[in-house]
């Protein structure tokens, strides 16, 4: 190793103490190469490389400074592991960048920040993962913007993502936006749960919204439909284990109805299908149910117990001779050779009457032309959200006003079509009556008391009126012109068991 030199400069340059300039400089020397001595300089200044072999303190006070003007230029090892910190809990450094150029560049700075951060975490290539630490982690606070996909893999059966709200939370606690921030799904502060809401031209928008102790569906596509499908395609209402496709089911101790449909052009319920086929053939006459009948047995219902009905009779549609005369409820007529209906005497083979008040009605497709369906409902009144500024509101309501307008000019037109399909339909009936075939009816201008028979005669210009006989005067000859037997007699009217 070469021997270092060194510069004394003497404080007085005219008288020397030649023996302290020399232990001066025996110390030196014997302190930089062999450490026997301590050397204390109060300021040092080293033009070149410095390297020192042995362990080194910078500063033996935490108020002395350490200015860096220069770069690291290499790696930082550790000597023992989790034993050593940058800073104190109350002194801390403002950030720490980390990467390897500006687009991948990290700064990771204290909680207390003024403004609002951006942080992107660098690509780590194949292994791209970030994986937080197990166990609870600390809250994070203001609002934090992920731009790539972020996926939470659970290895613990508990929560994997949980969203608490303020005590006195008023906003969302939950939001998911589109790219444009149009609100996608939404967890309100009070419960309620949107999905596709924003402005009521959504293409898709299903409101789950609690109103106390009921739980409002609105859907507002633009067909209004709604379908529930997947699984077994089972649905329960009021069941927790359905076993039908739709399964209604109740109490005896609610008198609330099970089902409930309103009115559509013509019929409130309407059955289309079967276990096989199905066939038409049903009446298209406004109705409650509509029931079309199985395509291959033709039965439209099955009943294994008693069918009730408030009417009196069993009546069936006939066609009348002349579409023109009006036959009125207890009519004694007459039935000519081809069968239809006469107010004729001399033409009538038998005779009838016609019914009051039937329980069951056929031959009833006398008209089957389907009428126009009414225009779909697509819009609802505007339901203000928190979230919604006065902007998307207003954009709410306009919506809702064009889409009424809409209806509107749609149910006038509808409305023409249905008064057009209403007179085809009474065109229609014109030609026929329901004439009673069995059951009891009132009839009209005679009397007479229960047990006589009652028979057609010929009345004034070849009509035909109704006429009481006693058993006693009954015999076959009148058989051909019997309708029936008074069953009761109350007041001026009589009921009749009609006969065929």
């Amino acid at each position: 190793m070469a021997v270092p030199s060194y510069t004394y400069t003497l404080a007085n340059a005219t008288t020397a103490d030649a023996d302290q300039v020399m232990q001066n400089f025996n110390d030196i020397l014997n302190g930089v190469t062999d450490g026997t001595k301590d050397v204390s300089v109060s300021a040092l200044t080293v033009g070149g490389t410095a390297t020192f072999n042995g362990a080194v303190t910078l500063g033996n006070a935490t108020l002395d400074d350490l200015t860096f003007t220069g770069s690291l230029a290499s790696s930082i090892p550790i000597k023992t592991t989790n034993t050593y910190d940058i800073g104190s809990a109350n002194l801390g450094l403002a950030g720490i960048y980390f990467g390897t150029a500006d687009t991948d560049t990290v700064r990771i700075v204290a909680a207390d920040q003024a403004a609002d951060r951006t942080y992107k975490l660098p690509d780590a290539g194949a292994n791209s993962d970030f994986v937080m630490a197990e166990g609870d982690q600390a809250d994070i606070g203001g609002n934090k913007t992920f731009t790539e996909g972020m996926v939470i893999d659970g290895t613990v059966d508990e929560n994997q993502l949980r969203v608490q709200a303020n005590a006195t939370q008023t906003s969302d606690v939950f939001v998911v936006e589109d790219s444009s921030g149009n609100n996608l799904f939404a967890v309100e502060g009070d419960g309620d749960v949107v999905i596709g809401y924003g402005t009521l031209n959504s293409d898709i928008q299903f409101q789950l919204i609690n109103q106390g102790a009921t739980w409002t569906f609105l859907n507002d596509r633009t067909d209004g439909d709604l379908e529930i499908s997947g699984g077994s395609g089972q649905v329960g209402i009021g069941s927790t284990a359905p076993t039908a496709i739709l399964h209604v089911g109740g109490t005896t101790a609610t008198a609330a109805a099970f089902f409930t449909v309103a009115h559509t052009t013509s019929g409130g319920l309407f059955f289309n299908g079967s276990y096989a086929s199905i066939a038409t053939g049903d009446s298209t006459t406004d109705c409650m149910i509509r029931i079309r009948k199985d395509g291959t047995s033709g039965r439209s219902i099955n009943s294994a117990g008693t069918n009730n009905a408030s009417g009196n009779d069993y009546a069936e549609y006939m066609i009348k001779e002349n579409a023109s005369d009006v036959i009125k409820k207890g009519t004694v007529c007459g039935v000519n050779s081809d069968g239809k209906l006469t107010l004729v005497f001399s033409r009538s083979c038998s005779f009838v009457i016609k019914s009051t008040n039937p329980s069951f009605v056929g031959g009833d497709t006398w008209f089957s032309e389907e009428g126009p369906m009414p225009p779909k409902i697509n819009f609802c009144e505007p339901i203000r959200h928190k979230n919604m500024d006065n902007a998307a509101y207003e954009a709410c309501v306009l919506e809702y006003e064009r889409r009424k307008r809409v209806y509107d000019e749609k149910l006038l037109f509808y409305n023409e079509l249905h008064n057009e399909w209403l007179q085809r339909r009474e065109k229609a009936r014109i030609p026929v009556d329901r004439i009673a075939f069995s059951g009891v009816v009132p009839i009209n201008g005679i009397s007479g008391h229960p047990g006589d028979f009652v028979i057609a005669v010929e009345g004034e210009n070849d009509t035909i009126m109704a006429q009481c006989v006693s058993s006693k005067g009954f015999d076959m000859s009148l058989f051909w012109c019997l309708i029936g037997r008074v069953f009761s007699s109350t007041g001026d009217q009589l009921l009749v068991s009609v006969h065929m």
